[in-house]
């Protein structure tokens, strides 16, 4: 198959598109895909491919399947929830891959292997400087063991088990939530109780970036990836002491 490549990439304007074929123009505004789902919608999206044992399927299967699979009423739906195509989420999605066929336009996804140079970085410290709420609507794949720490307000989000991809905003937002669940039934003095609320306010003045912070991404894998990486600043993980 000889298959047009179209990349994605990433404006300052938040307007992405170009490639090989400018032709085909798949933007996606990255606060469009700020939505609780998106996590579970890549999954579905990968387990499809891998079971597929294909190595691209078409684009066209992937909008039967996951309605069916996270229970929407069809692939209207599921595109209103994430304000954007199925396209549009591939391309947002850094370890996805959007392709169209040359001979006759049809498109086509895969699941990517981390490029060669993530494979190879080892323990990695990332730091990203938020100064607008656009920053938050980057994508964050955060390798199992990874932890995430906000250096203005000491904030630390442990290591999952699995691999989790989502926004920037929501990583926030679910560490908000989490915490503010915990505190209605954990048997904790009043005075503990408050001092958790008063992170929890932190964290949700900080989705409306009212003022710039720091995060950073630590991850002794390396496998770790904020995207688009433009103001991402890399470095090998020994550099820097973890957080108390």
């Amino acid at each position: 198959f000889q298959l047009a490549h179209i990349a994605y990439a990433y404006r300052e304007d938040g307007s992405g598109g170009g490639g090989a074929d400018d032709s085909a123009d798949r933007l996606v505004t990255l606060h469009e895909l700020g939505h609780q789902e998106l996590d579970r919608i890549v999954k579905e999206i990968e387990q499809l491919y891998v079971s597929s044992k294909a190595d691209f399927l078409p684009v066209a299967l992937l909008k039967r399947h996951l309605p069916l699979e996270l229970g929407y009423e069809d692939i209207d739906e599921l595109e209103d929830a994430v304000h954007g195509t199925v396209e549009d989420l591939i391309c947002a999605m850094p370890n996805l891959e959007l392709l169209q066929m040359a001979e006759d336009g049809k498109w086509m996804f895969r699941v990517k292997e981390p490029p060669a140079e993530v494979l190879r970085r080892g323990p990695t410290l990332l730091t990203f400087r938020v100064t607008s709420t656009k920053d938050l609507f980057r994508v964050c794949l955060k390798a199992p063991g990874a932890t995430m720490y906000i250096q203005e307000n000491e904030f630390h989000i442990g290591a999952d088990s699995e691999r989790s991809i989502d926004t920037l905003y929501q990583h926030l937002s679910r560490a908000a939530y989490n915490l503010g669940e915990y505190v209605k039934y954990a048997e904790l003095s009043e005075e503990h109780k408050m001092r958790i609320m008063e992170t929890v306010m932190e964290l949700q003045a900080m989705l409306d970036v009212e003022e710039p912070f720091v995060i950073e991404l630590r991850d002794e894998s390396g496998l770790s990836m904020i995207e688009p990486a433009d103001g991402v600043v890399e470095a090998p993980l020994t550099q820097a002491p973890a957080p108390a």
